[in-house]
């Protein structure tokens, strides 16, 4: 960088997570060496959804080189790239310079230049994804005459507030049903049936999801195992194609149920890490979904039974809800709710702790944390090549809601 010792952004209070129609405030800090002389400081905020990706296809070519009346067709890879934007905001303010104060040289030593930006609203969380983004920055620029702009940049989280308060039926439960014949040439046939469903439909961040289920196999054959994963799903759409990523964010199993028995999973527990909300609202090519699958392992040659529930992920809980105590969730774990005894007086019987009890309490403060699994991100096409760059803050992870009810007090 040259004569510049430092340059880059402090938020104040040192924030980093803001919410749409809240102001961004804070000041840009330039150190250098001995005078330079500059056209102007400028600033830029900006919010961007980008979804991009590329596939390789294998396609038929023909080619006519051995007869006018023949063709031969061979196979080729094409490469097609994939890729929509959607602009959030965008405002650029001066900060220094002919301009603003009539200057034209920075001097030596330390200037601190303060400013403010109010984000529009509404606008989509922060998002980081395979195959696309929710990002959201500002960005200074020192302009020189004859000589390359010196650039820095810094990051920050945007949470769209989604309170599950002003959702309708979000404290009714999210259930399904579903069932597999199963045929046997040398016994009688039978049923296995699934009742599945979560305790409500709408969680933060930091809760636990209370699930039940009911296997009746009144079949032959014993159901090899069964299991509840909470899956986040996002979809990117580009132009002219869509593509979806699922991932397992948690997970509890069961055991195996024999033939002509029922297993009953009684208020199994998981655990919701810090995610991004639910969003389908305010983004146009990406949308982020939560479901819970039940999965039930059946015989070689016979189809799973796989079943899946919609849940809500929002960022302000519902009001006088009853939570899990400090003292309940101390020391609980998974194996304990779903215990390996194929009957119901084996499970009592083995089952020393109970899945935890609910207290009334009020929830605890929000904090903000980085999600499960994320990476911080770099660079990205923002950022051009010819220019001098500080890479001070260029590490960014965004940060979403957590209530930590295993700290409440």
């Amino acid at each position: 960088m040259g004569k510049i010792v430092s340059f880059g952004f402090v938020f104040s209070d040192n924030k980093t997570v803001y919410f749409p129609g809240d102001f961004v405030s804070g000041h840009l800090v330039v150190d250098i060496l001995r005078p330079m002389k500059i056209k102007e400081i400028k600033i830029r905020f900006f919010g961007k959804a980008l979804v991009r990706w590329k596939t390789t296809e294998m396609v038929n070519v023909s080619n006519l080189h051995e007869s006018i009346h023949a063709s031969q067709t061979n196979r080729q890879s094409v490469t097609r790239n994939y890729s929509a934007t959607q602009n959030l905001f965008n405002q650029h303010m001066l900060l220094y310079g002919r301009e603003v104060n009539g200057e034209h040289s920075l001097p030596q030593g330390q200037t601190i230049l303060p400013f403010e930006c109010q984000l529009p609203h509404p606008l989509p969380s922060s998002f980081e994804g395979e195959f696309g983004y929710i990002r959201y920055s500002v960005k200074a620029t020192i302009v020189r005459e004859w000589r390359l702009d010196c650039t820095t940049k810094k990051s920050f989280t945007v949470l769209d507030s989604l309170d599950l308060n002003r959702i309708q039926d979000i404290t009714n439960p999210s259930q399904n049903y579903d069932s597999q014949s199963i045929a046997c040439s040398c016994s009688r046939s039978g049923i296995i049936e699934v009742d599945f469903s979560s305790d409500r439909t709408g969680y933060v961040p930091g809760e636990y999801i209370k699930i039940n289920a009911n296997i009746s196999n009144s079949s032959n054959s014993r159901v090899k195992s069964s299991s509840v994963k909470l899956l986040q799903t996002v979809t990117f759409y580009a132009s002219s194609k869509t593509r979806r990523k699922t991932y397992v964010i948690n997970d509890v199993t069961g055991p195996s149920v024999p033939k002509r028995k029922t297993f009953n999973w009684a208020d199994a527990v998981l655990h919701i890490p810090p995610l991004p909300p639910s969003e389908s609202r305010n983004c146009r090519i990406i949308d982020i979904d939560y479901s819970l699958v039940f999965h039930a392992r059946l015989r070689d040659f016979t189809p799973d039974i796989r079943m899946f529930v919609p849940i809500i992920l929002g960022t302000v809980p519902i009001d006088s809800l009853e939570m899990y105590s400090r003292t309940t969730l101390n020391g609980y774990t998974m194996s304990s709710v779903i215990p390996s005894a194929p009957t119901r007086d084996a499970i009592s019987a083995e089952n020393s702790d109970p899945p935890p009890n609910y207290t009334s309490q009020m929830p605890p403060p929000p904090s903000y944390a980085a999600a499960t699994g994320s990476i911080p991100i770099l660079r990205d096409e923002e950022d051009g090549e010819d220019e001098h760059y500080n890479e001070e803050h260029e590490a960014f992870a965004p940060r979403y809601t957590y209530y930590d009810w295993d700290h409440n007090s």
